[in-house]
């Protein structure tokens, strides 16, 4: 027995040096020097399972537990230090289904490894739970609400009846009444260094509002432990926004010599991954979506996503068309109410997407009708427009707002006074940029899927503090 764990551990250590070889690839550039991140990282990622199929299939039964919390513990050791963060998601999830075959102390021996940079990668997935029924709770909640002229007054506070989000499940029955986010304390003015010694970094991916948000994270850790921010002069975010920071030429080279640091929750917020010392460089992964990685910074936060002069152009003619069209002669004697559907790809995906329900739209309108606000009128922005049009409330006096680039439909929403979201980045950052009143839908993610295990298990880490949840 003793000599069959002998002979798996040389092998799997003979993997394991392989596979950090693999890693290094790019960062040295004398080993494996034909291979670039993607395909060494791959390869890594066979080495790994073909190493856990050695552990399984060799050696008594007895064997499988030890072996695999070895395997497990010193495997995912290698990817502290990955160079990209495109699939290290398919290695993570690999770990648990190793779980039917040996014990419970797998899974704790993968709870107590190290970083591993996840990302949306599609996959089916059952929820074979059972269906509960939870208690409710009700408690009263004050809601400060931030000024839409000017980001550092608040308007009146206002307190709410509202269900606890904790003892809510998708799988029950919600009640009609609103949840809403538990509030903080107004946030800090702090900012990034500039300069500094030490900088933090990200490798952009996917649309307008994973970018916002990836950026929103180093920025608010930069700023909390008094480092730089590291962003490319051709970065995308460069050609929406009026960033005031030292843009770097070569950007990506640079950045992908940083540390690197991954997220356990793509969602929601990662302590561990947060907590480091300012004493190197930093190159963190995948999306980094919760706003509590730069609450504190959200005041300066809001002076980087300042829109290029022609998207404020093109908004602002936009906004006086529906003024006109409606006969309102001034934007001081209406209440613009920005609408954003998120649809298209997202429905029925296989990753575990949700949208927002037509009952949702109608509760979110209800809301906003329900508070009094000077000449309601609501701007609609969708990716499905159809089906927008059919299933918005008709009893509102509304505007559909067709033909925009992504960033002029988010310039349109943002000026709004306030918001009614539904799902997607898009969405949440278009109503973060309004500073009033947000509106978003409960259930994002489906129960049981891939998506669903990427948020936190309440969604207090995603949902803004103060916004109002229906289902």
């Amino acid at each position: 027995m003793l000599s069959t764990v002998h002979t798996l551990q040389v092998q799997i250590n003979i993997g394991l040096k392989i596979a950090r070889d693999l890693l290094n690839t790019g960062t040295t550039g004398d080993r494996y020097p034909f291979m670039d991140h993607k395909r060494s990282f791959g390869y890594c990622v066979i080495m790994c399972c073909v190493v856990v199929f050695i552990g399984l299939n060799l050696g008594p039964g007895h064997l499988h537990s030890s072996m695999l919390k070895y395997l497990v513990k010193t495997n995912l050791t290698i990817l502290r230090t990955v160079n990209t963060n495109e699939v290290a998601y398919k290695v993570k999830t690999t770990f648990p289904m190793i779980h039917t075959h040996g014990n419970n102390n797998t899974n704790k021996a993968m709870n107590k490894t190290s970083e591993v940079t996840s990302t949306q990668t599609i996959r089916k997935s059952t929820n074979t739970g059972k269906k509960t029924t939870p208690k409710y709770s009700t408690t009263t909640v004050s809601v400060p609400i931030v000024n839409t002229k000017s980001h550092n007054a608040t308007k009146p506070v206002r307190s709410t009846n509202v269900t606890d989000i904790r003892n809510i499940s998708r799988n029950a029955s919600s009640p009609r009444d609103a949840v809403v986010m538990p509030t903080l304390k107004p946030p800090t003015d702090i900012a990034p260094l500039e300069p500094a010694n030490y900088s933090i970094c990200t490798v952009f991916i996917g649309g307008l509002g994973n970018h916002m948000f990836m950026f929103a994270t180093i920025f608010g850790l930069a700023a909390k432990k008094g480092m730089s921010v590291s962003v490319g002069k051709t970065d995308y975010l460069t050609k929406i926004f009026k960033l005031d920071l030292k843009l770097k030429d070569n950007n990506g080279g640079i950045c992908k010599t940083y540390v690197g640091r991954g997220e356990r929750l793509g969602c929601g917020y990662d302590e561990k991954m947060a907590s480091f010392p300012p004493n190197n460089n930093y190159r963190l992964g995948t999306y980094l979506q919760s706003w509590k990685y730069f609450y504190n910074a959200s005041v300066a936060l809001r002076k980087q996503f300042r829109f290029q002069d022609d998207t404020v152009e093109k908004k602002n003619k936009v906004i006086d068309l529906v003024l006109k069209k409606h006969n309102l002669t001034s934007r001081s004697n209406v209440t613009l109410i920005g609408v954003h559907v998120r649809r298209g790809d997202l429905v029925n995906h296989r990753f575990g997407y949700m949208v927002a329900s037509e009952d949702y739209l109608k509760k979110a309108v209800d809301y906003f009708k329900s508070k009094g606000y000077t000449n309601p009128l609501f701007i609609i922005c969708s990716n499905d427009m159809k089906w927008t049009k059919t299933h918005m409330p008709k009893e509102i006096r509304s505007e559909y707002i067709e033909g925009n680039s992504a960033a002029v439909d988010m310039a349109v929403l943002g000026s709004c006074d306030h918001m009614i979201s539904t799902v997607g980045t898009f969405s949440w950052w278009s109503a973060w940029l309004t500073g009033g009143e947000v509106t978003f839908y409960q259930w994002p993610a489906k129960e049981g899927s891939g998506l669903r295990r990427q948020f936190s298990k309440d969604y207090k880490d995603f949902f803004y503090p103060g916004w109002v949840g229906f289902s």
